[in-house]
């Protein structure tokens, strides 16, 4: 159960990879707070977490000079099952999509843009079959208002994804998440953001409530911040996920600007 907790962090970062933002000059409002670029475009970042002095993760990101995702890999130390990665081709609207969770691996699906090009309306393919024999479909839809997304839901199989968020006037303060299988929900998390006077995040709370009721959550706190604004160092305490889910948790994050 410990690795669907990190998952809700992984599919987060994916699930949101697009911007639109009134308030900047660049494009940056439907991007996961925690990885959306505070005052110039990102080329690339990377986020390694470490846990009692070991490597447990490092996800990457890379995009256009525009602020749109190009491709994103998340892989783990101790576990290939939360491995996934998305690569989008713009000039053809195709993306490859691989998840060893939800057992896919999508090459050639189909996306659609809104009218600025910019945010996922809909995103959807077949499993190929090359590595998992099954026929599962991918389907996300993402709905919008007022320019922000406000709801987005993937199926794949028998699995679904539910995500809502809120917002306060052009900051995300709250999002929830239910995953459900057969229509049954089985898990549900919620993320609170808080922010500086300057707009940075500088907190993320999130819980989570297992099948057996069970609660677990955790603290990030981020900090060392750049002269572009972003936060360069996070540190995460976990609560109540078993022994090898308790404690502190290191995350630096490494930025390449266009």
């Amino acid at each position: 159960m410990k690795h669907f907790i990190t998952y809700c962090y992984l599919i987060l970062s994916i699930f949101l990879c697009s911007c639109h933002s009134t308030t900047k000059q660049f494009k940056a409002l439907n991007e996961e707070p925690m990885i959306a670029p505070y005052s110039r475009y990102i080329k690339k970042q990377v986020l390694k977490t470490e846990a009692n002095g070991e490597l447990e993760s490092i996800e990457t990101y890379q995009y256009t000079k525009s602020g749109n995702i190009l491709s994103s890999h998340a892989k783990y130390a101790n576990s290939n099952n939360l491995e996934t990665g998305f690569e989008f081709d713009y000039k053809h609207k195709k993306f490859n999509h691989y998840n060893h969770l939800y057992r896919i691996n999508i090459t050639g699906g189909d996306f659609i843009l809104d009218n600025n090009n910019y945010d996922f309306i809909k995103l959807s393919g077949v499993n190929d079959g090359t590595i998992f024999e099954n026929d599962f479909k991918y389907n996300q839809i993402n709905t919008f208002k007022d320019g922000k997304i406000i709801l987005s839901v993937t199926e794949v199989g028998k699995l679904k994804t539910e995500t809502k968020m809120h917002w306060q006037d052009f900051q995300l303060i709250k999002l929830e998440r239910q995953i459900l299988k057969n229509d049954k929900l089985k898990i549900y998390t919620q993320f609170n953001y808080s922010y500086n006077l300057k707009k940075q995040i500088i907190k993320l709370e999130m819980y989570s409530i297992l099948p057996d009721k069970k609660i677990v959550s955790s603290e990030t706190t981020f900090g060392e911040y750049n002269n572009y604004g972003d936060w360069t160092k996070a540190i995460t305490f976990r609560k109540n996920q078993g022994s090898q889910g308790t404690g502190t948790v290191i995350t630096t994050r490494e930025i390449e600007y266009w």
